[in-house]
């Protein structure tokens, strides 16, 4: 983590948040007062799916049963995701999935 940025990756993906976001189940989120030191509950965790929500950008299932939402903020803010053989990225404002 380097505020405001968040980078999470394992095996053949990695993840970078400039956007706010959020894991309800956790109590976790992009504006979380301590989230340099909370942010570390991440940890072990990998992304094995994702659905969209009307309201809310990409939902990324996490391995532990909890759920990752990328939700809009003030601006326009991205997110990078890299795949093996490919890259997603998008803003949250305005952003399609299905």
């Amino acid at each position: 983590m380097t505020d405001p940025v968040v980078t999470l990756f394992g095996d053949g993906w990695g993840m970078t948040l400039w956007c706010d976001w959020t894991v309800d189940a956790l109590a976790l989120g992009s504006s979380s007062p301590d989230l340099e030191d909370r942010v570390w509950d991440l940890v072990g965790m990998s992304i094995v799916g994702v659905e969209t929500r009307a309201g809310v950008g990409p939902v990324f299932a996490l391995s532990a049963g909890h759920e990752l939402a990328l939700v809009e903020g003030d601006d326009d803010e991205p997110w990078v995701m890299h795949l093996p053989g490919l890259i997603l990225t998008e803003g949250i404002r305005g952003a399609s999935w299905g």
